[in-house]
């Protein structure tokens, strides 16, 4: 029984795949869709993906997008001050600092971005157990590559408020390369790279070897570089370009924003490479391009604004100059994953586009021309590929012998250098991207303060400055007694850190000279949320999972029904057409589909079991 799942938890959208027989399968949503947008919105009906997402125009306060930006973080944190500028919901805090989502009027309701995402999660996992008949517990996530230790156990905690278990969390351009391995079955040596340029974050990996062995040699992410920082450059160019030629500020009208944002949808690319911009929020993947602007503005006498449009189209130069900035740190991500991987460009075989803001053209002809040696794979589904990787892992992580992926799975490792402070200055004790378990040690010198007293810092993070990574936690010797001789102002300390398979993160500290010992555990002593308030969400959202899990198995089995009632009448009908001659058998059934059909517009809000019921009879 197959009951291991891979979620590509996307900041647009996300996608779920399975492994079994063989072979990755995609499982659809409730709309026969492969992929669901990241969307939520209360109606004051909670509603999620497609049905959430329709509701951005006409309700841009009550839909929230973009939750992945905020989770894991705190609210003062400026990377996440500066993402809720360009949000059209409120934003706010609890007592902890802590980001919380706030309904408009006239609902009251507060939800923490984690509990967004888990209702992402839940809505991924019935669309799951339905498609595969029986219940779901375990799953892999993909996020993207080198996020650090708090957004991960965020990620977690949003699974175990949806009722899942995860069994790890695994960068989306390793799992993506991992779809792309299977699928070649390339038994040559070459050098992949990864370029994963979604709506909101960046990820360039380069990944080594064949089918048979392989190996991650650099990874480097920029997590607030994507498409969405493309739309938002483009559409603050068209809303300082309106207010100045119509003088009617709409900076702080969310829903004109969002309006002008979705003016004129349509998904056109021009082999000139002359394209414009979709600025649409939710249209976060640059796939789809912006064909609007502002033609004329009439001021209702309801005081709303109404927007005209006429087409608008930015051509390749245009792009490039507005978001040079942007380009350019695309280039320092490339660069930097060559020099960690000691490669040249050169060198590299293929490259492999993932995210849907790798389709723009501007980008897609900057990479060409830099690989000059490089084929640009874009046959592989964007959308699926990280999800497709994330389902083998889920399959090896729970015993599946297939041939097929023996010797695929991603190592689980440090995704941040871990270290503490030292003069200033971050002391790093394990490096990122090294597999778990680890475990390392070094004897400090460590400095009394003027209570006497000894603090050691741990950090996670890249930059060298301590204050500018994120501060895991601090270890205190309260009141440690001098030796009578001692009139040092210092004494040595070994300093541990220990990383287990599943991520905690345990420090430990002992002074050399009183033998006595301190421990710090991450994420059990420092977890963003208590035990309690997890517990607490779980019940909160297991209220909803009951009562949409039977509303998805009522749809389901009027769709099956309905399903097998078109065909056969169908089938009735063609032979009729043919002139064949019609068994009794086929009058019957005929007959039978039809008035099952009947019974479905008479009774559409019937339960599962009654619509079963009818699917056998008409058999």
């Amino acid at each position: 029984m197959v009951n291991a799942i891979g979620i590509d938890l996307g900041t647009s959208k996300c996608c779920v795949g399975v492994f079994r027989d063989g072979e990755v399968e995609v499982i659809p949503n409730e709309f026969e869709n492969d992929t669901t947008p990241s969307f939520f919105a209360f109606t004051p009906v909670i509603t999620i993906g497609e049905a959430a997402k329709n509701k951005l125009r006409t309700n841009p306060a009550n839909t929230i997008f973009a939750a992945l930006r905020l989770i894991g973080r705190k609210f003062k944190e400026l990377v996440a001050q500066s993402d809720m500028k360009c949000l059209p919901f409120r934003v706010s805090f609890d007592k902890k600092g802590r980001p919380m989502i706030k309904e408009a009027r006239p609902y009251s309701q507060k939800y923490y971005p984690e509990e967004v995402v888990a209702m992402l999660l839940v809505d991924l996992k019935l669309s799951a157990e339905i498609y595969l008949g029986t219940p779901v517990k375990d799953v892999v996530i993909t996020v993207p590559a080198d996020l650090n230790h708090c957004y991960h156990q965020a990620i977690r905690d949003a699974a175990q408020i949806a009722g899942l278990n995860v069994l790890r969390v695994v960068n989306a351009p390793a799992a993506a390369a991992i779809a792309h391995i299977v699928a070649m079955k390339d038994l040559h040596d070459q050098d992949h790279l990864v370029f994963d340029f979604g709506a909101g974050t960046l990820d360039v990996s380069i990944i080594s070897g064949n089918a048979n062995r392989w190996e991650v040699k650099s990874t480097v992410s920029n997590h607030h570089l994507g498409g969405e920082d493309v739309t938002n450059r483009l559409f603050d160019y068209l809303k300082v370009e309106f207010e100045r030629k119509h003088g009617y500020a709409i900076s702080n009208s969310a829903s004109a924003c969002i309006r002008l944002r979705a003016a004129n949808e349509k998904k056109r690319l021009y082999p000139e490479e002359i394209v414009a911009m979709l600025l649409v929020r939710l249209k976060q993947s640059a796939d789809a391009f912006l064909e609007a602007d502002v033609k004329d503005v009439v001021i209702t006498t309801s005081g709303q604004l109404d927007l005209r449009f006429r087409r608008a189209i930015f051509d390749a130069a245009e792009i490039a100059g507005l978001c040079y900035d942007l380009f350019q740190r695309i280039w320092g991500c490339l660069q930097k994953a060559l020099d960690d991987a000691c490669l040249e460009n050169c060198e590299i075989d293929d490259a492999i586009l993932l995210g849907g803001s790798s389709h723009i053209p501007v980008v897609q002809k900057m990479l060409s021309e830099y690989f000059v040696n490089a084929k640009l794979i874009k046959t592989l589904n964007t959308d699926e590929a990280a999800a497709s990787g994330a389902a083998i892992q889920a399959a090896l992580l729970s015993g599946d012998e297939s041939e097929d992926i023996q010797g695929l799975l991603i190592p689980h490792v440090v995704p941040l250098p871990l270290g503490i402070q030292e003069n200033e200055e971050m002391l790093v004790f394990i490096e990122e991207h090294v597999a778990l378990p680890v475990t390392h040690s070094k004897l400090i010198t460590a400095t009394y303060d003027n209570d006497n007293k000894i603090v050691i810092e741990a950090f996670e993070g890249v930059i060298i400055i301590p204050e500018y990574n994120t501060l895991l936690g601090k270890i205190k010797f309260n009141k440690i007694p001098r030796l009578p001789d001692d009139d040092s102002n210092s004494t040595k300390v070994e300093v541990t850190f220990q990383v287990d398979v599943t991520g905690t993160i345990t420090v430990s500290a002992t002074d050399k000279s009183t033998g006595k010992t301190a421990t710090l555990t991450i994420p059990d002593k420092n977890s963003r949320f208590s035990e309690e308030e997890l517990l607490q969400m779980t019940e909160s959202i297991n209220e909803y999972i009951s009562v949409e899990k039977i509303r998805r198995q009522n749809k389901a089995a009027k769709d099956r029904l309905t399903a097998y009632c078109n065909r056969t009448m169908k089938t009735v009908e063609e032979n009729k057409r043919k002139r064949k001659a019609l068994t009794p058998e086929d009058e019957q059934a005929y007959k039978k589909c039809k008035d099952a059909l009947v019974w479905i517009d008479r009774n559409p809000r019937a339960e599962a079991k009654d619509f079963q019921r009818q699917l056998e009879e008409a058999h």
